[in-house]
C-alpha cells in the first residue's frame, strides 16, 4: 500500500489557523502516529498529503522545510511531502473527507473497524494498544518491552513479535489472518535482508 496522510488535524494536532506563527505545527496524535510508524515496519510506503505545500514557489519550499524539520522528532524525516494527488496513492487518511462508495456517489455511513477503512474521524484520542500490555508480577509487559529485553531493534521483527503476542485476539482479524500477515513480514525481512547485501 501507498497511504497519503494528512498534516493538519490528522497527524497533528490542529486547532485553527494562527496568522501570528503561520508555519506552527500542532502536537502529534498518538494515535495516528503508531499507526504510520506501524504501516511503515510492515513495508508500505506513507507520503504526507497537505495542503501547506500548495501555493508553489518559495512559500511551499519553506513550508516542506518546517514540515520536514518537524517529521524528523519522530523519525519520519524520509517521507515525501506532496498536495499533489497521485495514482499511486492507494489510500487517503484525513480529518475533513467523507468516504463515498466507488461509482455510486452515496455516503459511507456505516463505518467498519479503523484499519480497514482508510478514512477515519477520531473526534478524540483513544487507548488503542490496552490489548497489547500486560503487566507481570509488577513488571509492564508489552512488545516494544520484550523486544529491549533480547535487543532486538529491527523494525520488522517489532512488527512479526506485536502480531504474534496477539495473534487471532486483536478484535479485527482472525487467527489465520494474523499468521498470513506475520508471514507476510517475516518474507519482506528477508527480502530486505537480501536487497541490504546487493548495495
Amino acid at each position: 500500500m501507498h497511504i497519503a496522510v494528512d498534516l493538519d488535524g490528522t497527524l497533528a494536532e490542529y486547532h485553527g489557523f494562527d496568522p501570528a506563527n503561520p508555519h506552527h505545527i500542532g502536537e502529534p496524535i498518538p494515535a495516528m502516529m503508531d499507526r504510520v510508524h506501524t504501516w511503515l515496519e510492515e513495508g508500505h510506503q506513507v507520503s504526507i498529503f497537505t495542503a501547506r505545500v500548495s501555493e508553489g514557489g518559495d512559500e511551499s519550499a519553506f513550508a516542506a522545510h518546517q514540515i520536514r524539520a518537524w517529521l524528523k522528532n519522530y523519525s519520519l524525516e524520509n517521507l515525501e511531502v506532496t498536495a499533489t494527488k497521485q495514482k499511486k496513492f492507494t489510500h487517503f487518511w484525513d480529518d475533513r473527507a467523507i468516504q463515498v462508495i466507488r461509482n455510486e456517489g452515496c455516503q459511507v455511513e456505516c463505518a467498519t473497524p479503523c484499519e480497514q477503512t482508510p478514512v477515519v474521524i477520531e473526534p478524540e484520542h483513544k487507548d488503542t494498544g490496552s490489548h497489547y500490555r500486560y503487566s507481570y508480577k509488577g513488571i509492564k509487559l508489552d512488545p516494544a518491552r520484550i523486544l529491549t529485553v533480547y535487543e532486538q531493534s529491527h523494525p520488522m521483527a517489532g512488527a512479526i513479535v506485536k502480531k504474534a503476542l496477539c495473534a487471532g485476539n486483536r478484535g479485527h482479524k482472525d487467527l489465520i489472518n494474523d499468521i498470513d500477515d506475520i508471514i507476510c513480514a517475516a518474507v519482506r525481512w528477508k527480502e530486505m535482508i537480501e536487497e541490504d547485501k546487493d548495495e
